[in-house]
């Protein structure tokens, strides 16, 4: 297959083919990987209607995995593009509807995070041609302007359609880097160490059941006076906006902020990247609180909460501890994927106390009487789940063993050791 434009330039040569059942992300299936449990039998994974098929190509160019190998013609070589979104921990504001929500993330700042005018928009429709479009996506170029980073091919696709049953022909084009690319409002970051660059955070499987409020500190500067976090954290652009609004009176004080999470994440091999999970969160948190200001206060809310985060992860990592030990008490192959399974599921029960907490803390509140109101609910929740695993005790639990100091070691010692140490946590703070 050749793509060509309009002056019957060639763009790209070979053979490959996208199909249907790729590119549609209910099914996501390869011509190597059936998926079992798609919603469709196999007969129907390739038919669809043309305004359907248009959705998709537009979810797909922006969560496109590296399952095809056909690039476009270009001097150097170069690693296709996964979709741009398809690499990013996003975050964006939910609004009460439709319209408000489009507001809330309308930023009016450039990339350097100054109050500037805008960048000219330049979403890819407005190219006049094609091939010039090509040749500019071959330099690999970060775009200027918000409207063409979401716009932005992935793929070049070239469609001849046959009833329900179309053929998609696909070429690759190169990746854009995403290093320090503060043009993108919508994710959270992470620091290169090395490279000494901010890159985008990545969702992976083995993060899927990791909360947003898990990771607060990545999406909300603590603290404008520190000088090591300004030169480690990068806050997303979006709270940045949102911060600005609340600042000019434009969002209501007392006005909820609801941030949003929502995208796809990748198997995790490299060379296919193709959809395994698909993942929404939220957390809610009035606007003076998440940017509090007070003069009044030493300690302002986003410091408070993110030390009640990291404690509350600490109290789990005894539990975690408490479980791997009985774990390998019974002999188990694997106890730390033991330990993961009821840890994960501790959290599974602390993530909406946590929401309710978060949503329900005023400005004018008490910082230290909200802290013991969450520290004496997560001791409730975690003691709670140590008793039920110490009552699924088995007798081998309750045996035990004699360690190298001949003292015994069992289900009951262990819990006892927990518990001394999540008391004496949640007393000292």
């Amino acid at each position: 297959m050749r793509f060509f434009s309009s002056r019957k330039e060639k763009i790209s040569t070979g053979s490959g083919t996208t199909a249907v059942k790729q590119i549609n992300r209910t099914i996501s299936e390869s011509a190597h990987t059936p998926n079992i449990f798609a919603p469709r039998s196999d007969s129907f994974k390739n038919r669809i209607k043309i305004d359907e098929l248009v959705r998709w190509i537009i979810t797909y160019q922006n969560f496109t995995g590296v399952t095809d190998k056909t690039k476009v013609n270009a001097n150097e070589k170069f690693s296709v593009s996964a979709g741009w979104l398809y690499g990013l921990n996003s975050v964006f504001a939910q609004g009460d509807n439709l319209f408000e929500t489009l507001m809330l993330n309308l930023t009016f700042f450039d990339k350097d995070e100054d109050l500037k005018l805008v960048p000219i928009q330049r979403p890819i429709w407005e190219w006049e041609k094609f091939s010039d479009y090509i040749s500019y996506r071959l330099k690999a170029e970060l775009p200027d302007n918000i409207s063409e980073t979401y716009t932005m091919w992935s793929r070049v696709l070239h469609i001849e359609w046959n009833g329900n049953a179309p053929t998609i022909f696909s070429a690759g084009l190169p990746k854009v880097s995403s290093e320090n690319a503060f043009i993108e409002p919508m994710t959270t970051w992470k620091t290169d160490k090395k490279e000494l660059v901010y890159k985008p955070n990545t969702k992976w499987i083995k993060t899927v059941g990791e909360s947003m409020w898990r990771n607060f500190g990545q999406y909300i500067r603590l603290s404008e006076s520190n000088e090591q976090e300004k030169k480690t954290i990068h806050q997303p652009g979006i709270v940045t906006w949102l911060n600005l609004l609340e600042n000019r009176k434009l969002l209501p004080a007392n006005k909820f902020i609801n941030l949003a999470t929502v995208g796809l994440i990748s198997d995790g091999n490299a060379t296919s990247q193709s959809p395994a999970v698909e993942v929404w969160d939220e957390m809610k948190i009035k606007a003076d609180v998440l940017f509090d200001s007070n003069e009044k206060v030493a300690i302002h809310w986003p410091v408070v909460i993110e030390d009640e985060i990291d404690l509350t992860k600490k109290v789990v990592n005894y539990y975690w501890s408490l479980v791997n030990n009985v774990g390998k008490l019974r002999e188990l192959s694997d106890p730390n994927s033991f330990a993961n399974n009821y840890s994960a599921e501790l959290y599974n029960q602390l993530n909406n106390p946590f929401l309710n907490w978060l949503s329900s803390l005023k400005n004018t509140d008490d910082r230290n009487k909200q802290a013991f109101i969450w520290r004496t609910t997560l001791k409730q929740i975690v003691l709670n789940e140590a008793e039920n695993f110490v009552h699924s005790a088995s007798p081998r639990d309750i045996k035990g063993i004699i360690d190298k100091d001949k003292k015994t070691k069992n289900i009951f010692t262990e819990y006892k050791k927990f518990t001394i140490l999540v008391l004496s946590k949640l007393k000292k703070g």
